[in-house]
């Protein structure tokens, strides 16, 4: 286990980082839209965690993901060009991939097929380019306490029911511990600009994932799997109503793409030459912690 260490969090809304547990003299309010007006005189190294997941427009994803992470980086090589920085990415970044081989490609020659994707693709080259002194995680998808995302696969389960889409896929998922232990782990080794995949050894497929989930929650899960044109005309149903109210929907035409494009796989030998890294909670025991923790906040 690594050793924690003093941090200095930006975040949008200081009470919503209070109320999950970040103390109040370490908040530093602001956005990606002016890292020029922050006061940073004391910062030894950086770990970029900002982004935008969803968005209606490749604008939005373009002004965050890519000239917010190009204008942090231009920020902190004015304060001194040898701050260490750690790029967290995506897996999506890289493109589909169904044995983990395409998990570590270059951004110059990665294939990413969702907007999400390539503007993570592109905010790795921004890093890169900056000549700051870096490490690239490229996480694959994660869950834990706090986690919004796959809390929908939760509340199906919880239900009985669970729907999957088009062919049998593999997906590599990490648990949000092991991967802050990857991510202080970066912090302490070397950074000469790698790309690391981020993940979990043992793949799942798609209704292994849903039984898993079942098992933790102690669920009986009926799995029922769906066209793909089926699972679009969802995607796109979702986008619609979600420009209604402005505002981008948890399944809309860009996580469809993920979707159709099939399984996401990440290969974690990079992590374990490069960072000594090798995840440690297993699919079982991290859903069931997790369950339990969102049975106790009341998200179940």
């Amino acid at each position: 286990m690594v050793e924690k260490m003093p941090f200095l969090a930006l975040v949008r809304s200081p009470v919503k980082a209070e109320a999950r547990g970040l103390p109040k003299n370490s908040l530093l309010k602001g956005d990606l839209s002016c890292p020029e007006e922050w006061n940073l005189e004391e910062i030894r190294a950086v770990v970029h965690l900002g982004g935008l997941v969803r968005a209606l427009k490749w604008k939005q994803f373009e002004a965050i993901n890519v000239e917010g992470t190009r204008r942090l980086a231009a920020r902190i090589r004015q304060l001194d060009p040898r701050i260490p920085f750690i790029h967290l990415s995506s897996l999506a970044a890289a493109g589909p991939s169904w044995d983990g081989s395409l998990s570590a490609h270059s951004p110059i020659s990665a294939k990413p097929c969702s907007l999400y994707g390539r503007s993570k693709m592109l905010s790795e080259r921004a890093v890169l380019e900056s000549g700051l002194p870096c490490t690239i995680l490229r996480p694959c998808a994660v869950y834990g306490p706090w986690d919004t995302d796959v809390l929908a696969l939760f509340k199906q389960v919880n239900q009985g029911l669970g729907f999957v889409a088009g062919p049998p896929s593999r997906f590599s998922l990490v648990h949000v511990e092991d991967l802050v232990e990857a991510i202080l782990l970066a912090l302490n080794g070397p950074k000469e600009g790698r790309i690391v995949p981020i993940a979990f050894p043992d793949p799942v497929g798609d209704v292994e994932w849903l039984q898993l989930i079942g098992q933790a929650g102690r669920k009986k899960v009926r799995v029922f799997r769906l066209p793909l044109v089926l699972a679009a005309g969802v995607a796109w149903g979702a986008e619609s109503w979600g420009r209604l109210r402005g505002r981008a929907p948890l399944f809309g035409r860009d996580k469809y793409r993920e979707l159709a494009a099939g399984s996401w796989v990440g290969a974690p030998e990079a992590a374990e030459k490069f960072l000594g890294f090798r995840a440690k909670k297993k699919h079982l025991e991290g859903f069931a912690q997790t369950w339990d923790w969102y049975r106790e906040m009341g998200w179940l």
